[in-house]
């Protein structure tokens, strides 16, 4: 590891602790820039990635709740949603012309190992010692919605990681709740302390994604 290396690590020290800045702008800024300095030039690092933004209509043309055909022209109305196979996209018609449809998640930082094209995906919670963020991330630990990510990615290997902060992963009654909910992916979580360390976080990076994203 070089001395140039080292310094980076303080100047994202320096920009972890800055006050009111915004816990997945960090960890977005501190991943990126760490993949960049370890791995120049072989992974993408990206903000709210709308891989999953159709994700709820895939898990229902896939459980066969619905066939998602296009009604005729003639009771074609707006707000009705179809799937176009030659397009291989749900759209939807808002004033008289079909767009994009949108019913999904969309997880905080997504992370993508060019060669492979494989990607794995953060959600990220900071919360004071008090509310349920938490609970609003374990959408991302269900059985249901894990299997549709793998099955949209087309892979069988773990792709999703949970980090929180703040005063929320010194409580003991919140790092029992968060460990019982995610312990199933107890490699892919990361209760990362208020004072965000930056050497925890890139070795959680080298540890829990790297060699899944980079494995044969």
């Amino acid at each position: 590891m070089t001395s140039h290396y080292l310094s980076l690590r303080a100047t994202w020290q320096d920009r972890a602790n800055a006050a009111g800045a915004k816990l997945e702008v960090i960890v977005f800024e501190t991943i990126a820039a760490h993949l960049e300095a370890t791995h120049p030039g072989e992974y993408k690092v990206t903000q709210h990635p709308q891989d999953f933004d159709q994700l709820y209509l895939e898990m229902a043309l896939h459980r066969g709740d619905e066939s998602f055909a296009k009604p005729a022209e003639g009771v074609l109305k707006n707000g009705d949603i179809w799937f176009d196979a030659a397009a291989h996209t749900f759209l939807k018609l808002e004033n008289g012309r079909p767009k994009r449809a949108k019913q999904g998640c969309e997880p905080d930082i997504g992370i993508t190992h060019i060669a492979t094209g494989r990607k794995y995906f953060t959600e990220c919670k900071q919360q004071n010692d008090a509310g349920n963020a938490h609970e609003r991330a374990a959408k991302w630990a269900t059985p249901s919605i894990i299997a549709a990510v793998q099955r949209k990615l087309g892979v069988t290997y773990h792709p999703l990681g949970y980090l929180f902060s703040g005063p929320m992963v010194t409580n003991p009654k919140y790092i029992r709740e968060i460990k019982g909910t995610f312990d199933f992916a107890k490699d892919h979580l990361l209760l990362w302390t208020p004072d965000r360390p930056v050497a925890a976080l890139c070795e959680w990076v080298d540890r829990a994604v790297i060699p899944v994203l980079t494995s044969s």
